[in-house]
């Protein structure tokens, strides 16, 4: 058997790499989906351009909504790995996150 190492470092870094950009798209998100209006319609919008202008406040939502699932994963992870002493303790980082914290990389990925 492998001896068990405390990865708990290794893996609040790999969830930060995911964290840190979702909080700047997140930002991002926040200032062109919410705070730049489109342009007023035209009126000669064929139907597509009709759909996006229709979708855009949506899309828009349901990405903020995605970076900020991604952000909370992330978060509650780093947090039960800085405060439970032997949980980080494993035979290699990806070890680790499969077994304790395979949800949380899932759902910091998927989002």
């Amino acid at each position: 058997a492998a001896a068990l190492v405390d990865y708990s470092p290794q893996a609040i870094s790999l969830f930060n790499n995911m964290k840190t950009p979702a909080s700047i798209l997140g930002g991002a998100i926040v200032g062109l989906g919410f705070g730049a209006p489109l342009p007023p319609s035209t009126g000669k919008e064929n139907t597509l351009e009709s759909v996006l202008r229709k979708s855009y406040l949506m899309v828009a939502a349901i990405s903020l909504l995605s970076q900020l699932i991604a952000i909370m994963w992330a978060t509650v992870a780093v947090n039960k790995l800085t405060e439970c002493a032997n949980i980080g303790r494993a035979e290699s980082v990806w070890h680790l996150i499969q077994n304790d914290f395979d949800m949380s990389w899932a759902g910091t990925n998927a989002h």
